[in-house]
């Protein structure tokens, strides 16, 4: 599984099952050009999630990208989630666990 956008996919059908089976209401964006994967509506309070893979450092550590990278022909260019997401749902390959974190 090394193609990025694979990875990705399956992390977030993975993060996806795990809300429906806690009994959220998931709710997905028609287009792709947004900066979250899903919305959860939790007795009322929408919230919106942006999904992730970790990856290993080393043995006890996890870690994912809280940035994403957005391109055009001349730069590449870091850009974080501040204001557009309430928290990241991550999935790892490698503990094969989902993990919420809050994204301050």
């Amino acid at each position: 599984m090394d193609n990025p956008k694979t990875k990705g996919e399956i992390s977030e059908v993975i993060c996806k099952s795990e809300l429906v089976k806690r009994g959220l209401t998931v709710l997905e964006p028609t287009v792709e050009n947004v900066r979250y994967d899903f919305v959860i509506d939790n007795e009322g309070e929408f919230h919106r999630l942006q999904c992730k893979t970790a990856y290993k450092k080393d043995e006890s550590i996890l870690s994912f990208n809280v940035s994403s990278t957005q391109c055009n022909n001349t730069i590449n260019k870091k850009v974080d989630y501040h204001g557009e997401v309430e928290y990241f749902i991550v999935y790892s390959p490698d503990e094969e666990e989902v993990y919420v974190f809050f994204n301050r």
